[in-house]
C-alpha cells in the first residue's frame, strides 16, 4: 500500500502526469468520507510538498509556508517575513465530499505590522487546480496526457518540460523541449488561461501544433484513464483479509 501511495505522489503531485480532465479551484469527490479526503490531503501534502500543517478541524485544514523576505522585498517593501497559507475546505454532502481551496499571503513589516491579501497569481491558481486534480484522481482515477510544461501566459507559447514514460504523449512521439504553438487549430497566443484549461480538460483527443527546431507538425494525442490508487488499495485490502475458518461441529455425546 505504501509503495502504491508513494508512486502516486511522485507521479501526480510532484510532476502531475500532465494536464488532466477537469480543472477548477473546487471539486466534488464521489463515494468517500470527509475524513478519508482530509487524511489523504494531509498525508500527500506533507509527504510531497514543502507545506506544513498549521491547523485542522472537522471542516478543513490550513497549510503554510513561511520564509524570510528576500533582499528585494526587504529593501523595496520594508518586509521581514512572508507567509503563504493554503486553506482547504472539506464538506460532506451525502456520499460525496466537496473540496475547495483559497490562499492568502501575509507579509510582516520590519516594524511588526502585518498585511494579509488573497494569493491569486496565475501560477498559484494553476498549482491549486493541479492539486485538486491530483486529489480527485487519487480517489476516482482520471484521464491524463502525460506531460508537464512551462507556465501558460496569455499571448505566449508553452514548452514541453517533461514527457512521462508509457504516457500518451510518449506514444505520440512528442518530445521534451517541443514548443506548442496551438491546440485544436487555435493559436495559444489567442487563448486565455480558461480556454487553455478547457481544451486539455475535455477528456477528448487534442491536436497539438508542435514546433521542433525548424519543423512544424500536428500531432493528435488521446488521454488515457489511470485507475484510482484509493480503490486499488481498498480492493487489495479486501483481498488480503483472511477467509473465515469454518469450525467443526462439536461432537455430541449420549449419556447411557
Amino acid at each position: 500500500m505504501k509503495k502504491l501511495i508513494g508512486t502516486f505522489l511522485v507521479t501526480v503531485f510532484m510532476f502531475g502526469w500532465g494536464s488532466a480532465c477537469s480543472a477548477a479551484e473546487s471539486t466534488t469527490i464521489n463515494d468517500v468520507t470527509a475524513k478519508e479526503v482530509m487524511d489523504a490531503i494531509v498525508r500527500i501534502t506533507i509527504r510531497a510538498t514543502n507545506w506544513r500543517l498549521k491547523q485542522q478541524n472537522d471542516y478543513g485544514m490550513v497549510f503554510s509556508i513561511k520564509r524570510e523576505a528576500d533582499g528585494a522585498r526587504q529593501i523595496l517593501l520594508n518586509e521581514s517575513w512572508v507567509e503563504w497559507e493554503r486553506h482547504i475546505h472539506v464538506v460532506q454532502e451525502g456520499k460525496n465530499v466537496f473540496t475547495s481551496i483559497d490562499e492568502t499571503i501575509t507579509t510582516t513589516k520590519k516594524n511588526g505590522a502585518t498585511e494579509v491579501s488573497a494569493w491569486n497569481g496565475a501560477k498559484a491558481i494553476a498549482e491549486r487546480k493541479e492539486f485538486l486534480r491530483g486529489i480527485k484522481s487519487y480517489f476516482e482515477g482520471g484521464y491524463r496526457f502525460g506531460f508537464d510544461h512551462t507556465l501558460f501566459k496569455k499571448g505566449k507559447t508553452i514548452k514541453i518540460t517533461t514527457i512521462f514514460p508509457d504516457s500518451p504523449m510518449e506514444a505520440a512521439r512528442i518530445l521534451k523541449d517541443d514548443v506548442v504553438l496551438a491546440l485544436n487549430g487555435v493559436e495559444l497566443k489567442n487563448m486565455t488561461v480558461n480556454d487553455f484549461d478547457a481544451v486539455l480538460s475535455d477528456c477528448k483527443p487534442v491536436t497539438f501544433n508542435i514546433k521542433r527546431e525548424d519543423k512544424i507538425m500536428d500531432i493528435t494525442v488521446t488521454p488515457v484513464f489511470l485507475e484510482s490508487p484509493y480503490k486499488q488499495e481498498k480492493l487489495k485490502t479486501a483481498n488480503e483479509k483472511p477467509a473465515a475458518v469454518e469450525q467443526e461441529p462439536e461432537a455430541k455425546t449420549t449419556q447411557a
